[in-house]
């Protein structure tokens, strides 16, 4: 079970993907804050994933948007530009300029390989399906100890749990998550 230091899960994010009816492709969702005694569609804006429409100036490209606390509006955060396979895709973050291939976001141990690996400042953390076959769990890489997670995803109800952790860190964990739900809707684990 995820739990902080305090002994409760910090954040629970829940991922709509019915927010924009026009398209059903999984690369369009907002993530909401869930927040107790709110019904889930008065969650407040967390971070959005919108995929570019094909009159964008690079079609198929998602922009990759986070809260402003101190503006009181979504900013961009990133851009992920899709390439033929996550070997060929990027992330561009906007901030820094700093460009790195999908692949790096998701990288398996080996080919048969449960879990997808992704390093923040120097510091791997690995995604791994449940036996279930639908729920990931992120872990610190060095170990699947209960102790060693950071973050959990629920397929049932889209929800992911995130321990206490910098808000750059939980950009970047829900990032790959994104990111690895993307590839397994389309069968590419």
């Amino acid at each position: 079970m995820l739990k902080s230091a305090g002994g409760v899960k910090a954040v629970k994010l829940w991922f709509n993907y019915e927010w924009h009816s026009a398209t059903q492709d999984k690369r369009s969702v907002h993530v909401k804050r869930v927040l107790a005694g709110i019904e889930k569609e008065d969650f407040p804006q967390y971070l959005s994933f919108e995929l570019a429409s094909a009159a964008a100036p690079i079609p198929g490209s998602v922009r990759y948007m986070k809260w402003d606390y101190d503006r009181a509006t979504m900013v961009p955060f990133a851009a992920i530009c899709w390439g033929s396979s996550d070997a060929t895709g990027t992330v561009t973050y906007l901030a820094t300029h700093q460009i790195i291939s999908i692949r790096q976001l998701r990288t398996p141990k080996k080919g048969t390989s449960r879990s997808r690996r992704f390093v923040v400042d120097g510091q791997t953390y690995k995604w791994k399906i449940m036996p279930n076959g639908v729920d990931l769990r992120c872990f610190i890489d060095g170990g699947l100890r209960s102790d060693n997670v950071v973050a959990e995803w629920k397929d049932e109800d889209r929800t992911m749990w995130a321990d206490s952790m910098s808000e750059e860190l939980r950009e970047k964990v829900v990032l790959s998550l994104y990111l690895n739900l993307y590839y397994i809707s389309i069968g590419q684990w």
